[in-house]
C-alpha cells in the first residue's frame, strides 16, 4: 500500500538503535543522521532564545558578548527562566572552535556573572584551558571591569575620601593614568557581609530632573577592586546615598524613579588573553600579526614589568535607553521651570 511504501522509504534513510534496519516495530526509536553545517554547535535540543546576543569579540578560545538587561546568565530554580538565559543563547551566537583546538568545551561557558537587570560585557570561554585561565584571573583580580550608572541625586564627594589615579592604581584598580579627566576618584571602602568591599567612582556629568533628589541625575563611572554581592548597587545606595536609577531592591520607596529597568552597564573590560600568551599561542599570535586582516583591534600588547603580554581590551557604547532617559528628564525639567 501507499502507507507501507512511505514507511519503507522513510525507514531506508534511518537508523534504529544505531543499526540499519528495514522494519519499524512498536516502541522503536527512529532517528535520522544529519550532517551539521560548519560553524554551528551540534546537539542543540531547543530553539534559539527570543533575544539577540551581540558578539563583541570572538576567537577559538574565548569571546566577549554584550548581555542585554533583564536576561539572567544561568537559569535558577523556580524562577521561570527556562531556556531564556545567556547560557542557552551562547551556542547560537558563537561559533565552535576549529578542529584541532585543544580542550574544546561541548558548549561555550560564561566565566563570571552579571546581575539579571545589569547590561554589558560578559566574558565567555570556549575551551577548558581558557575557562581555567580566565577564572584564575578573576581570583587574582587581573580582570579589570568598568561600569557606568545613572544615580538618583548628587553623590557626596568628601575630601577625605578622594584619591588620585596613582593611588587607585596602587590599590589594584584599573585607571587610565594618561587621561586628564581621570586623575581624581572617590573611594568607598565599606565592608559588605563582613567582607572587604572597595569601589571607586567619579562623576561624568549631571542632568536636571524634576523627580530626582536635588533635582539632579548624575552619571557616574565605577570601578571595583572587590566583587561582593550587588556591591555597586549597595555602595551607591547606602554609602553614597544615591541609589542607581531603576534599582527596585536598594532604592528607598519614596525616592524611587521609574525608568526603563536598571541604569547600570558594564561597558569596559580588560583581561589577559588565555591562549595567545602560552607557548603554542604565541606562534599563532605571530601569524595573526603577519596578517592584518586577521588582527582584531581589541587585541593589544601590554607591558607587565619587563615582560609583554597580549590582552583583550574592549569598550562599548551605553544602551540607547541611557541617553533617551536623560534627554527626556532634562527636557521635562526645562519645560516646567
Amino acid at each position: 500500500s501507499q502507507s507501507e511504501n512511505q514507511i519503507m522509504e522513510f525507514d531506508s534513510t534511518k537508523t534504529i538503535r544505531g543499526k540499519v534496519h528495514h522494519r519499524i516495530g512498536p516502541l522503536d526509536i527512529v532517528a535520522k543522521q544529519v550532517l551539521m553545517p560548519d560553524g554551528l554547535y551540534h546537539g542543540m535540543v531547543y530553539d534559539k532564545p527570543p533575544f539577540e546576543l551581540p558578539v563583541v569579540y570572538e576567537d577559538d578560545h574565548c569571546a566577549v558578548v554584550n548581555k542585554p538587561a533583564g536576561v539572567p546568565i544561568f537559569a535558577s530554580r523556580n524562577a521561570g527562566h527556562r531556556r531564556r538565559t545567556i547560557e542557552c543563547a551562547l551556542p547560537f551566537a558563537l561559533k565552535p572552535p576549529k578542529s584541532g583546538t585543544k580542550g574544546r568545551l561541548l558548549y561555550p561557558h560564561p566565566c563570571h556573572r552579571l546581575d539579571m537587570p545589569t547590561s554589558g560585557l560578559l566574558l565567555v570561554a570556549k575551551t577548558r584551558p581558557a575557562l581555567v585561565a580566565i577564572s584564575k584571573q578573576f581570583e587574582k583580580r587581573i580582570v579589570r571591569k568598568t561600569y557606568t550608572a545613572v544615580v538618583n541625586g548628587v553623590p557626596k564627594q568628601d575630601e577625605e575620601r578622594r584619591i588620585s589615579a596613582v593611588q587607585a592604581e596602587h590599590m589594584g584598580v584599573d585607571v587610565d593614568l594618561t587621561d586628564p579627566s581621570s586623575q581624581v576618584w572617590n573611594l568607598i571602602d565599606e565592608d559588605l557581609d563582613e567582607k572587604s568591599a572597595i569601589t571607586i567612582w567619579r562623576v561624568l556629568h549631571s542632568t536636571s530632573s524634576l523627580k530626582a533628589q536635588e533635582n539632579t541625575l548624575t552619571t557616574v563611572e565605577l570601578k571595583l577592586k572587590t566583587g561582593r554581592y550587588h556591591q555597586l548597587r549597595r555602595h551607591m545606595a547606602s554609602t553614597a546615598k544615591c541609589p542607581i536609577v531603576g534599582d527596585t531592591k536598594y532604592e528607598i520607596e519614596e525616592n524611587k524613579l521609574k525608568g526603563n529597568g536598571l541604569f547600570l552597564c558594564s561597558n569596559k573590560v580588560r583581561f589577559v588573553h588565555p591562549y595567545f600568551n602560552t607557548k603554542e599561542g604565541k606562534k599563532e599570535w605571530l601569524d595573526i600579526c603577519r596578517s592584518p586582516d586577521k588582527h582584531d583591534d581589541c587585541l593589544q600588547i601590554e607591558k607587565n614589568g619587563d615582560k609583554k603580554r597580549i590582552c583583550v581590551n574592549i569598550s562599548i557604547d551605553l544602551p540607547d535607553k541611557f541617553a533617551a532617559y536623560l534627554e527626556r528628564e532634562d527636557s521635562r525639567f526645562n519645560k516646567l521651570t
